[in-house]
């Protein structure tokens, strides 16, 4: 294991949730490992209600992405739409008890992976 590169493993991903996707991506990949992208369409199975549906769905959903072959990806650029930026926004006025809202640009960091939203609001409150 000395010399074990990551470079013999695929890490499957699936093709939703596209600002995630991307940052993973791009994780994964620099710490040395190949990753491949898979369409997700039918890989999560319809559990009904209870308790434990949505876990135990994503759990199997996440064995059937592992047994799809994907597409090997290189490094992603983020691009956060309008609408991504925005749920930013949102989210840093409930993270911090409605006191701020963060800018768009400050959201656009978050998106890109470059801030934490802790440390964007730190930034806002700070310029202000």
């Amino acid at each position: 294991m000395d010399n074990y590169t990551g470079k013999d493993i695929a890490i499957r991903i699936g093709n939703g949730a596209r600002l995630v996707r991307t940052r993973l991506i791009n994780s994964i990949l620099d710490m040395g490992a190949n990753v491949e992208v898979v369409d997700e369409t039918g890989t999560s199975p319809s559990m009904g209600r209870g308790i434990h549906g949505f876990e135990m769905s994503d759990i199997i959903a996440a064995i059937n992405i592992a047994g799809l072959k994907g597409t090997q990806v290189g490094k992603q650029e983020v691009d956060p739409s309008m609408g991504e930026i925005k749920r930013i926004q949102e989210y840093s006025r409930e993270y911090s008890n409605g006191k701020t809202s963060i800018p768009s640009d400050l959201a656009r960091k978050v998106a890109k992976g470059e801030l934490t939203v802790e440390v964007a609001i730190e930034k806002h409150d700070n310029q202000n």
